[in-house]
């Protein structure tokens, strides 16, 4: 007797596009709480069963914090879909095995780059690579190493190969960006998108203002947490502002208080000045002007 499964309920809104696509390179940047790692958990079990050719390689920076996570997202999948006894399932390696047909999901760490340039499957094709947490890995090059071993092809009109990249934004220097995201140097065949606690219907109402807190509290680590966007560069002195479109004389009529600071640089170091409108009321600098200049002298 089969049992007719409603994923949608199980998936939720917010990841239409991403469950569909079948482009090379698939990429989520999300917040905490965006259930992106869930949600690619229950796709690669469901995509498994439906396409016997495939096999799935799941990499992390470090070989053992799949157990904790990966493995236990997928092995929670299987349980979210009715089909765990149709999995067996290796702790200790680990490893992960559809029994109907022996396809395999595959787990290893970039701190052992050679155990994956080498792996073989005996059923279909390793066609398929999960990269969580993708922002540990330090360079495009160790990313590049797995790449490379997804390779080949299977002789079926559904056949496709991807990358799946998943992983939260902490700074917007980090290689990820350029690579996936921004529209003059993003790789070919991307899907690239960002999501937030907002699509997780599963949150409850403390789990919500927990986050809603942040915007107060810490509006920097919001911008990640709450919000998916990329973090600030490390290293400013000032974090918590906007950079926006704005006329400062509208501002000006509002407010009736404007600054100037400047800051006088010797030698090697600039001289600075800005020119603000001041809100008083909202705790708000209306930055308007700014001019930075080395060598000046005193006199």
């Amino acid at each position: 007797m089969y049992e007719i499964l409603d994923l949608k309920n199980k998936i939720g809104g917010g990841y239409n596009k991403f469950w569909h696509n079948k482009s090379f390179y698939r990429v989520v940047k999300g917040s905490r709480g965006s259930k992106k790692s869930k949600t690619t958990a229950i796709n690669y079990i469901y995509r498994i069963m439906k396409y016997d050719w495939a096999n799935i390689l799941v990499v992390r920076r470090f070989s053992n914090t799949n157990k904790q996570s990966t493995y236990t997202d997928l092995k929670w999948a299987t349980n979210q879909l009715g089909v765990a006894h149709l999995f067996k399932f290796n702790e200790s390696l680990p490893e992960i095995t559809y029994k109907p047909t022996g396809q395999k999901i595959l787990f290893r760490g970039l701190d052992d780059p050679l155990k994956i340039t080498s792996i073989t499957v005996d059923t279909g094709i390793l066609c398929w690579a999960w990269f969580e947490e993708a922002y540990q890995i330090e360079t495009f090059d160790k990313f590049s190493t797995v790449v490379e071993s997804i390779r080949g092809s299977y002789d079926s009109p559904e056949f496709f190969k991807q990358i799946t990249v998943t992983f939260n934004p902490w700074s917007e220097r980090h290689w990820l960006k350029p690579t996936f995201f921004d529209e003059e140097t993003k790789l070919n065949n991307t899907f690239s998108d960002t999501t937030t606690y907002r699509v997780n219907e599963w949150l409850d109402k403390v789990d919500i203002e927990r986050y809603e807190d942040l915007y107060v509290k810490n509006p920097r680590r919001a911008r990640i947490v709450c919000d998916g966007d990329w973090g600030v560069a490390e290293g400013l002195v000032f974090d918590n502002f906007k950079v926006t479109d704005f006329d400062w004389r509208e501002k000006f009529k509002r407010t009736q208080e404007i600054a100037h600071g400047m800051d006088f640089g010797f030698t090697f170091d600039p001289t600075t000045l800005i020119s603000t409108v001041v809100d008083l009321k909202n705790k708000e600098l209306w930055i308007y002007d700014e001019h930075s200049e080395k060598s000046h002298v005193d006199r």
